[in-house]
């Protein structure tokens, strides 16, 4: 990838740490929330552990983060076939 394109999409890279703590996890996506501003068709990448993925994706819907966007998650998806399917289905 040339250097300038590599500087462009990196630009347009957000971290945010995510608190699990009580109370605290609607404060956490509303913030993102704000940061994105009018973003179209964001993508969310989650580093999370498999356990919190549906909260995860249940917290971006429930602030309309997940509005024309797209969540990639890391591997493992489930624990097993039952699991995963279950998680797909949150996630649909």
């Amino acid at each position: 990838m040339a250097k300038e394109s590599w500087e462009i999409c990196t630009g347009q890279l957000i971290l945010q740490p995510i608190s699990f703590k009580p109370g605290r996890l609607l404060g956490t996506f509303k913030a993102l929330k704000q940061v994105l501003g009018d973003a179209r068709c964001p993508t969310h990448y989650l580093a999370t552990p498999p356990a919190l993925f549906a909260m995860v994706i249940k917290g971006l819907g429930a602030t309309g983060l997940a509005d024309q966007a797209r969540v990639i998650v890391e591997k493992p998806f489930g624990r097993d076939p039952a699991s995963a399917r279950e998680f797909n289905r949150i996630a649909l």
